[in-house]
């Protein structure tokens, strides 16, 4: 069974789509403890983390990169407090737990991250084909045309990833020459 509403797959003949909180976290974490990651990795988007409280968080740091706020921990905290959010995603005791997540190869993390919402994206498409088909309401053109958009979609996701890599690049190359002056200030 697939929520439209939630974006989230509930039901697959008693199987967890694959994901992974703990992914989720470190990545968040990463990126709390290192704002400026969030616009190395511009092509992510909310839909990647499973878990609705990750979800909601990633939303709110995206935001506020995105309105030159640098989100650490403290305005995080602040902006999903005044925007009635914090309890939605577990309190504080949640976002330091996430805060204290961090890894260096974060860029690992986030290809997982990926993988996972791709193979959960190919499964809600089948189960919306699966259902579609068991309904026979539309026609099976419609369906099959309708699957492979879906599939075009996610391909396309990919591209955006391998276009961004140019972006990534350019952001570790000012990182080492910001680096570099700081040394040679020294």
């Amino acid at each position: 069974k697939y929520d439209n509403n939630t974006n989230v797959i509930l039901n697959f003949g008693g199987r967890i789509p694959p994901w992974s909180n703990d992914i989720e976290q470190v990545v968040l974490g990463t990126m709390i403890a290192d704002y400026e990651l969030i616009g190395k990795y511009p092509y992510l988007k909310p839909e990647v983390f499973y878990n609705m409280a990750n979800m909601t968080i990633f939303k709110a740091l995206k935001h506020l990169y995105e309105v030159d706020k640098k989100p650490d921990l403290t305005i995080l905290t602040d902006y999903l407090r005044v925007n009635s959010l914090l309890d939605e995603v577990g309190g504080i005791n949640y976002i330091m737990d996430i805060a204290e997540r961090y890894s260096s190869s974060v860029d690992n993390y986030v290809k997982i991250l990926r993988d996972k919402y791709a193979y959960r994206e190919i499964i809600r498409f089948s189960l919306l084909a699966q259902r579609d088909s068991y309904e026979a309401i539309k026609d099976h053109v419609e369906i099959a045309d309708n699957l492979m958009n879906d599939v075009m979609a996610l391909s396309d996701f990919d591209i955006e990833v391998h276009n961004n890599f140019s972006k990534a690049l350019s952001y570790t190359i000012n990182n080492i020459k910001l680096s570099s002056k700081e040394v040679m200030k020294e």
